[in-house]
């Protein structure tokens, strides 16, 4: 929610529903502030109301894209690493790459 003083100098609140609405401009004179849950963290002390300068909200997509671009380089790695023991034991002792990777 965004919230700010009225005009008769009483707190007003713009709730907001939720995060996409966050990227909206912020009124002149009002602060954006976010409630945040958990069950597992918070059962005892309720939500806490945080701004967002304090925290850094990050979407579930941007948390899917960075692992995925953190785990391609070290898979690239390791699949290029089998291939080349896998071609190393196939040009001496024959077969194929299944042979090679399992024994078989």
């Amino acid at each position: 929610y965004d919230q700010g003083i009225g005009d008769n100098g009483l707190p007003v609140k713009i709730y907001r529903q939720d995060l996409n609405e966050a990227r909206q401009t912020i009124p002149n004179g009002y602060k954006r502030y976010c409630t945040l849950y958990s069950e597992r963290y918070h059962k005892k002390s309720g939500p806490v109301v945080v701004s967002p300068d304090e925290i850094q909200l990050v979407s579930v997509k941007d948390e899917v894209k960075d692992s995925l671009l953190m785990a391609l380089p070290v898979f690239g790695f390791w699949t290029a690493l089998a291939v080349s023991f896998s071609n190393l034991y196939n040009e001496r002792y024959g077969g194929n790459f299944l042979d090679a990777l399992f024994r078989t």
